[in-house]
């Protein structure tokens, strides 16, 4: 009885850290974006640089070529939501960490115009 509930232990703590590790995002990451406003569809590429605190997220982050804006938000084990804050509206992101890429969706409201988004974001090396 004692070896199997040693040996369940044991087995128990080898899988433990490996299940419940937390994925750390912090860095640089960039991908292509497919944003639609109005009918009309734009391809461009974010680029985003995130530090991750726990499951505090904090950084920057703009299409290629911009200037980065600010950006808080959570990490939930694979899920990962921000707000971007422009000087326009706040982009609110909703992505998953699958694979090395984070992919999900964007949106942003205005003056009652919605713009929407799909992310798939790979870590700069």
């Amino acid at each position: 009885m004692r070896y199997r509930l040693a040996a369940a232990v044991v087995a128990f703590a080898l899988v433990t850290p490996s299940v419940f590790a937390r994925a750390d995002i912090s860095g640089k990451w960039s991908g292509p974006v497919k944003l639609e406003r109005n009918g009309e569809t734009r391809d461009d590429t974010l680029m985003f640089e995130f530090k991750q605190t726990g499951n505090d997220l904090t950084g920057s982050g703009a299409p290629a070529n911009d200037t980065p804006d600010p950006l808080k938000g959570k990490v939930d084990g694979a899920k990962v939501t921000f707000d971007v804050t422009t000087g326009g509206p706040v982009i609110h992101f909703d992505l998953t960490l699958d694979n090395g890429h984070l992919k999900g969706t964007l949106l942003a409201e205005q003056n009652g115009t919605k713009m929407t988004g799909t992310v798939d974001l790979q870590k700069s090396k």
